[in-house]
């Protein structure tokens, strides 16, 4: 199997709101208000958390076997891989099931209005794999009045690195902020699937926006793959301006790795 990735620098946002009427927070001045959240540490006994390391991609499988040459094959997968733009991220050929695989960041209906939009269609000897789609807001409207920012990459993550970093994740003034060592105070960067929460105690968590399982407390260290993309100047400005001139570091989607 020959394999291709291609990893772009991520479009990023700090404005959250995936749909009319979700909370929208991260371009507030900021004002002194003893309304936002701080909680620099997790709930005294927290229950465990639910660290799965993510789902099988959704696939569309091929129904037909590809008989051309390896080189066609890697031709036919670059020419869909660049047509369907940023929504791949990556293409392969597979000479067992003698079909080109491709990897899109977009859901499976989103890739089937962009197909009838296009007027295309895709050989049968072509493997599709999808990300699931976002059933939850990044920011819940219990816990809107509580942040002052809340910064995520607009587009959907393809590929992940598989480089560990650590930090504590916290909340101080309505400001999300990691907290690493020597390294010192960063504003927080998330993943599109990474949302914040309320839970039942009141204390902020973060989920998976796929299904909204608990990622981990606010609070608590946490556990990242790394490096990341940097957020775009627009975005780190937004985010800048709610919570200060402070660097911005991308966690991506964190876990919590130990309970305090």
């Amino acid at each position: 199997m020959r394999i291709h990735f291609i990893v772009p620098m991520l479009a990023l946002t700090a404005c959250m709101a995936a749909e009319e009427g979700e909370p929208v927070v991260g371009n507030q001045t900021p004002a002194a208000s003893s309304d936002y959240a701080t909680q620099l540490t997790p709930p005294p006994h927290p229950e465990v958390v639910d660290t799965r390391l993510g789902y099988d991609a959704p696939r569309r499988p091929s129904t037909a076997q590809f008989n051309g040459s390896d080189a066609e094959a890697q031709r036919i997968g670059k020419m869909w891989f660049d047509r369907l733009g940023d929504a791949a991220y990556g293409f392969a050929t597979q000479t067992i099931n003698q079909d080109i695989q491709l990897s899109l960041r977009i859901t499976e209906a989103e890739f089937d209005a962009l197909m009838a939009q296009k007027g295309w269609t895709l050989p049968a000897y072509v493997d599709v794999s999808f990300v699931r789609p976002l059933t939850l807001p990044a920011v819940s409207a219990a816990a809107a009045p509580k942040l002052r920012a809340f910064a995520s990459s607009k587009q959907r993550t393809g590929i992940q690195l598989e480089g560990g970093g650590e930090a504590r994740i916290v909340v101080r003034d309505g400001c999300i902020l990691t907290q690493a060592g020597q390294a010192g105070e960063a504003l927080a960067w998330f993943h599109a699937e990474v949302g914040v929460e309320v839970d039942d105690k009141g204390y902020l968590v973060l989920i998976d926006r796929r299904d909204g399982h608990r990622l981990g407390w606010l609070g608590e260290r946490m556990g990242f793959a790394v490096p990341n993309p940097d957020p775009d100047p627009e975005g780190a400005a937004a985010l800048r301006a709610a919570c200060g001139n402070l660097p911005i570091y991308n966690v991506g989607m964190p876990r919590t790795v130990a309970a305090d």
